[in-house]
């Protein structure tokens, strides 16, 4: 079984396998500068594409700091609720309804 995920993707269009790692129960180590930040939200480790040191130091932390792991977890389930199916339906008919609303 897998310790962490790591995702070291510098392009990508959304980050799906970053919440389905979330759902799994697994810590992420990804990269900043594009969407990931947002698929994974703030408790996940991010570091630069280019910082290989960094990247080392977020999988050890990752992998070996339990209390970090722990919590991250935790946090990280919470977070990506917002992008269950029925909340994102929600929003659209939410967000097509104030445009049909609010015409000119």
């Amino acid at each position: 079984m897998a310790e962490t995920f790591v995702y070291p993707s510098c392009y990508e269009g959304f980050g799906l396998p970053i919440v389905e790692a979330i759902q799994s129960g697994l810590p992420v180590v990804a990269c900043t500068g594009s969407c990931l930040e947002e698929a994974g939200g703030p408790d996940c480790l991010y570091v630069h594409p280019d910082d290989v040191q960094g990247m080392a130091a977020a999988l050890e932390r990752a992998i070996y700091d339990d209390a970090f792991r722990k919590k991250s977890i935790e946090r990280s389930k919470d977070y990506i609720k917002r992008f269950e199916n029925m909340d994102i339906a929600r929003q659209m008919i939410g967000l097509y309804r104030e445009i049909l609303l609010n015409k000119p």
